[in-house]
């Protein structure tokens, strides 16, 4: 079995050999693939294998590992096995050479002293693996230095990565009972030096820690069976630049006392907790305050917070990523207040109130998560700023996404579906981008613009839902392109009550009920749209409904391509109106309108048909 596997592109296979090397030198077994045949069977079989097998993994980081499928697919596995990497900069810098999946781990850079960079993975890779396998080595010579500089010293590495650990920490252990260092986590902490990594064993630890100097908290075991507990204040406060609590069960338990705290207190520094269970009855389970604050949490359980997950607030900051959050009588996550946060790879499910909430100047990032079954909306930017990139938003008891009171957000290539109210709902001033999503089988509607919301909605699909595909009333503006809209159970676009909104080349089709519905003093303007295949009319203008109709396609519809009742008043110019059911332009009971510079040819019943005392200015029109 191997100690470490070295993963790495073949045009680093020179500088992978002197890592492999220098490891093997000290006793450190290494495994690489340079004996067999790439793309293989037998290859890819005993990468599989000896990933399973390894106790540890380097990761050779340069531009062309960056690209490499396969090296992206060796740290994919070693991940999913809970296998610990050890990412070496090789070459390149933090923007070219880190894929996403290694932007927040620590990483050594070997970019300009090779030798120093060996013997501190070297250091790492011991203490991880228990204990000095034997004396260092001298190192190979460094290659020349590459041309791009390297950051200084004192720089943290970008993207959310953590300092190394310095060479040759020492180890101590806390247990509730035999050998140990210590019996409590506070005395390892308070007795320890700088850099030390303290092993905690099973037990129930029954303290408050305040992390006053950089050390690494390890447990040893199932983190079910490591357990801090605290009953009369925060479980974790953070008073230092950087820690690290890993593997353990955090709760905060204060009952009926009615006591106020944070589970996980950061209000400085940046605390790194992986493969954690955080939960509490008080506040939130981890908060981060101040400017200072910057905490990783990755691989965690936060769940059952009495007021919410995690909470960014007064310009803090953290990262959040490949973690489940559930459960919070809050919101899983909320910033404002200037707090920026950055979530990856999680699951923010089953809250009591919202998913993610973004309010009063709070900002934040969601890439490739998960959000679903939360009592409110599953994302909420109310006065705040979100950027949502590849998420799936779901089964949400109200709305998927929520912008409200000047909120700005971009919603980009999401997956939007089964929510009780609409899929995107924007509200007073709200102001979303909304593109390349998918907005689907929605209980109501899949877009929802009101009362002088606003928002763009850029290539968009709207489809199968409930109500209309897009809704617009009382005062909402949006401006909607290139999306379609099609399959809905009622209409396509409902545009009532002084509603407005720009829609340009989209492609309106296949709903039950009209393709455009304006009516109580909604104006629309709708340009360069085809309407077709609707199963009533394709537009339908009623109870005083208003908007421009100019240069589209109305065609192929059950009913009449323009409908007009109810003192309705639309214009419609430069259209083709064409092969519709009924006539072309159908107006009845006091409905008016112009119509100008249209082609209503070969409608099934002709172009026109005028009831009662209905007035159509009619120009220019082939008939």
């Amino acid at each position: 079995m191997p100690d470490v596997f070295l993963s790495y592109s073949r045009r680093d296979i020179e500088f992978m050999r002197r890592v492999r090397n220098y490891l093997s030198s000290i006793g450190i077994t290494v495994w690489t693939d340079e004996s067999l045949e790439p793309g293989t069977p037998t290859w890819t079989f005993a990468i599989d294998q000896e990933i399973r097998r390894a106790s540890a993994m380097v990761v050779v980081l340069s531009p062309d590992a960056k690209a490499s499928p396969w090296v992206e697919n060796e740290v994919a596995l070693a991940q999913t096995c809970g296998t610990r990497i050890f990412p070496l900069l090789a070459r390149g810098d933090e923007s070219t050479a880190i894929s996403f999946r290694l932007i927040a781990y620590q990483y050594v850079d070997a970019r300009t002293d090779a030798g120093d960079a060996f013997s501190r993975l070297a250091s790492a890779l011991q203490r991880h693996l228990g204990a000095s396998t034997g004396p260092a080595a001298s190192p190979p010579p460094a290659s020349p230095p590459p041309a791009a500089s390297p950051p200084p010293s004192s720089a943290r590495p970008a993207g959310g990565g953590v300092p190394a650990a310095p060479p040759g920490a020492p180890v101590k252990v806390v247990a509730r009972t035999g050998a140990a260092d210590f019996r409590t986590i506070a005395d390892a902490i308070r007795q320890s030096p700088e850099g030390t990594v303290i092993r905690v064993r099973p037990g129930l630890y029954r303290e408050n820690l305040v992390f006053s100097k950089a050390v690494e908290l390890v447990g040893e075991g199932r983190r079910e069976d490591i357990i801090l507990e605290s009953t009369t204040g925060n479980c974790i406060r953070m008073d230092t630049d950087y820690a690290v609590v890993s593997g353990m069960t955090i709760r905060l338990r204060v009952g009926d006392s009615g006591a106020q705290y944070f589970c996980v207190d950061v209000p400085t520094g940046r605390l790194v907790l992986d493969d954690c269970i955080i939960t509490s009855d008080s506040l939130a389970c981890v908060a981060a305050h101040g400017a200072g604050a910057d905490p990783i949490i990755r691989g965690c359980r936060i769940h059952d917070g009495k007021a919410g997950g995690v909470f960014i607030y007064d310009d803090g900051a953290g990262l959040v990523e490949n973690c489940d959050i559930f459960n919070n009588a809050l919101a899983g996550i909320e910033s404002r207040s200037g707090g920026n946060v950055t979530i990856r790879q999680s699951r923010i499910y089953d809250g009591k109130q919202g998913g993610i909430f973004i309010n009063e100047n709070g900002d934040g990032t969601i890439e490739d998560s998960d959000v679903f079954g939360n009592a409110l909306a599953g994302i909420q930017v109310k006065g705040g700023t979100m950027t949502i990139r590849q998420c799936r938003l779901y089964q949400g008891k109200t709305s998927g996404v929520f912008v409200n009171d000047k909120g700005s957000a971009l919603v980009e290539d999401c997956d939007i579906y089964g929510n009780t109210l609409a899929g995107v709902e924007v509200q007073s001033g709200g102001n979303p981008l909304v593109r390349n999503c998918r907005l689907h089988d929605g209980m109501a509607g899949g877009v929802l613009v009101y009362e002088d919301g606003l928002g763009e909605f850029d290539r968009c699909d709207v489809y199968g839902n409930a109500l209309a595909g897009i809704e617009v009333r009382t005062g909402g503006n949006p401006t909607i392109r290139r999306c379609d809209i099609h399959e809905g159970r009622q209409g396509a676009v409902l545009v009532s009550d002084k509603g407005k909104g720009l829609f340009e080349d989209c492609k309106i089709y296949d709903n039950s009920l009209a393709g455009v519905e304006i009516r109580t003093g909604g104006s629309p303007t709708i340009r360069r749209c085809k309407i077709y295949n609707g199963k009533q009319a394709g537009i339908f203008a009623n109870d005083k409904g208003l908007g421009l109709i100019e240069n589209c396609d109305i065609v192929d519809n059950l009913y009449a391509g323009v409908e007009i009742q109810g003192g309705a008043n639309p214009t419609v110019r430069r259209c083709n109106i064409n092969r519709n059911g009924y006539q072309a332009v159908w107006v009845y009971d006091n409905g008016q309108g112009t119509i100008e510079n249209c082609d209503l040819t070969n409608n099934a019943r002709g172009a026109w048909k005028i009831e009662g005392s209905s007035k159509v200015t009619r120009r220019s029109n082939t008939e």
